[in-house]
């Protein structure tokens, strides 16, 4: 975020986010319900115009890993090699039903790592006390 409080053009959050959950059943005729989150990370554009981590959100599936680290460059997401593609359609690619599993590829100093995440909610109170911290953006 700028010193004004709105984003910068260059950044885009990967949050977990409220939409009405839907009600599924399997074989068994059993109902459970799902919702819609994110992996809880921030990404930017570096000078070479590659997407990076720079920072992550406590309680959500990219911090609760311990395999995504801040300034790690993504390649691909599920498949999806993410050269060039503006931030609001990566992040598209990022929430899915909680509990369904995101596969990123990540560049961290030379080296490529594969990394699966399953995605997870978090409460309302962590997320207002990341975007409080000193130095979210």
């Amino acid at each position: 975020m700028d010193s004004t409080g709105q984003l910068e053009r260059n950044s885009g959050y990967m949050l977990s986010y409220s939409q009405p959950r839907r009600v599924l059943s399997n074989n068994a005729g059993v109902l459970f319900k799902t919702k819609k989150v994110g992996l809880g990370i921030l990404l930017k554009r570096n000078s070479q115009g590659e997407t990076y981590i720079h920072a992550l959100l406590p309680g959500f599936a990219g911090a609760e890993s311990g395999e995504v680290q801040v300034d790690d460059i993504i390649v691909t997401i599920d498949n999806q090699n993410v050269d060039n593609w503006d931030l609001d359609d990566i992040k598209q690619l990022t929430v899915g039903d909680e509990g369904s599993a995101c596969n990123l590829v990540l560049r961290r100093r030379g080296q490529t790592h594969e990394v699966k995440l399953i995605r997870i909610g978090s409460s309302r109170g962590q997320l207002e006390s990341f975007e409080k911290s000193p130095g979210a953006t």
